[in-house]
């Protein structure tokens, strides 16, 4: 078993990634049965509501810069027992995921 969960770290007041984050969703899901995302509490709740649809495990953190989000997001995940993590920010994975999803539709 690919013991393997994603982990990452998102800010988004406006909720402007809402429609690529759902559009890139099945993708993710496709490469990472667990997830675990934490949000500023300022992002926008649409976010989370998607997130926690896919089956991720969302967190809202103090907005305290990017690093400070970083360390949070291990910190509560340290202990949920997955082998390893891969770490990437919700934007680029969003970004990624998209890419596969058009190439793949050619």
């Amino acid at each position: 078993m690919n013991d393997v969960a994603f982990i990452s770290v998102m800010h988004d007041p406006k909720g402007s990634l809402a429609n690529s984050l759902k559009e890139a969703l099945p993708v993710l899901k496709r490469h990472y049965s667990n997830g675990y995302i934490a949000l500023s509490e300022n992002t926008d709740r649409e976010l989370k509501r998607l997130l926690e649809g896919a089956g991720f495990v969302v967190f809202f953190i103090e907005k305290r810069g990017a690093a400070a989000a970083r360390r949070s997001i291990l910190q509560l995940v340290q202990h949920t027992g997955h082998a390893h993590f891969h770490y990437c920010d919700l934007d680029r994975m969003i970004t990624w995921c998209l890419s596969i999803r058009r190439s793949s539709k050619k």
